[in-house]
C-alpha cells in the first residue's frame, strides 16, 4: 500500500515512469471496470484506453493521506471517462444502460 501511494505521489510530480508502472500495476482494476460496458458493442480496447483516461485523472486528484483506498476512489473516475464518452454516441446512452440493468436484474 505504502508503495502505491509513493508512486502517486511520484506521480503527482510529473513523474511519467511512475504513472507507466502504476497503470501497469493496476490494468486489472481497469480491465475490470470495462468488463461493465462491454455489452454496448463498443470495441474493448478502446474502451480500455477510455478507462485509462479516467485512471489518470483519478491519479491525479488522489490525497493518499484522506483514508480512502485508491481503488474506491479510481474506480468511479475510471467508470466515469468510459460513460462520458459513450453520452457522446447518443443521446440515449443513459437511458440504454438503465435499461441494460432493469433487463440484468429481471433475469
Amino acid at each position: 500500500m505504502k508503495e502505491m501511494y509513493d508512486l502517486i505521489k511520484r506521480c503527482q510530480s510529473g513523474d511519467v515512469a511512475a504513472r507507466e508502472k502504476l497503470l501497469n500495476e493496476n490494468s486489472d482494476l481497469v480491465w475490470a471496470v470495462v468488463d461493465r460496458f462491454l455489452w454496448r458493442g463498443i470495441d474493448a480496447e478502446e474502451l480500455y484506453h477510455l478507462g485509462c483516461t479516467g485512471f489518470r485523472k483519478a491519479v491525479d486528484e488522489f490525497i493518499p493521506q484522506s483514508g480512502i483506498r485508491f481503488s474506491t476512489c479510481a474506480v468511479p473516475q475510471i467508470a466515469g471517462g468510459i460513460r462520458n464518452y459513450l453520452r457522446t454516441l447518443t443521446p440515449t446512452a443513459e437511458h440504454s444502460e438503465e435499461q441494460h440493468k432493469n433487463s440484468a436484474t429481471n433475469t
